[in-house]
């Protein structure tokens, strides 16, 4: 993580030293988490709010994208999250983004 380039030099590294604190100590909590999402997730419930997509798939899109795009967590250690994620790229996020970006072009 970097910090600000705006801080004085002085007061930079502390900044980043606190910050890679924090991120790690976050990044440490975050298996239990993907945990209770990959348990959640079966062949008979594929999405969250069951067998067919619902409010609560809507809400998990931020804290389910975010780590992957990032590469915080292992895809082999959380197949059905990875598996959801790429069904919510797909199936959901991709089709209205590429409809919006032809129709700008």
């Amino acid at each position: 993580m970097r910090s600000p380039p705006a801080l004085p030099f002085y007061i930079r590294s502390v900044f980043s030293g606190f910050c890679n604190a924090m991120a790690n100590m976050h990044l440490q909590k975050l298996d239990s988490g993907l945990v209770l999402m990959e348990d959640a997730l079966t062949d008979e419930r594929p999405w969250f709010a069951g067998a067919k997509m619902g409010l609560s798939d809507i809400n998990m899109v931020w804290p389910m994208d975010v780590p992957s795009q990032r590469g915080y967590f292992d895809a082999k250690k959380f197949p059905k999250v990875t598996y959801f994620t790429g069904k919510w790229a797909t199936r959901v996020c991709r089709p209205p983004y590429q409809k919006f970006a032809r129709r700008d072009a």
